[in-house]
């Protein structure tokens, strides 16, 4: 099995998403519930959708491993919606 693998999530430098779908600030995981995280910066918070955050920053996991079901659930004017507020 390949190594997980983390990017910064854009706007948010102090938050990381990996390629499993997982959230971290630091070494902290963090997460609100299956699908959202609130990441906050300057004293903003923003929910966002963790399966639109991965596939926005990992292209290639769109037909392939744990998210695909997730994937399946979801619009597709669902995730641009999310898409477009990363």
């Amino acid at each position: 099995m390949n190594s997980e693998q983390w990017k910064t999530i854009p706007d948010f430098p102090e938050y990381e998403v990996s390629d499993r779908g997982r959230v971290r600030r630091g070494v902290s995981l963090i997460r609100l519930d299956r699908t959202r995280v609130r990441l906050s910066q300057n004293g903003e918070q923003v929910r966002v959708n963790v399966t639109a955050l991965v596939y926005s920053l990992f292209p290639e996991r769109m037909d392939s491993g744990p998210l695909r079901q997730r994937r399946a659930m979801e619009t597709n004017s669902r995730m641009g919606e999310h898409l477009r507020g990363i």
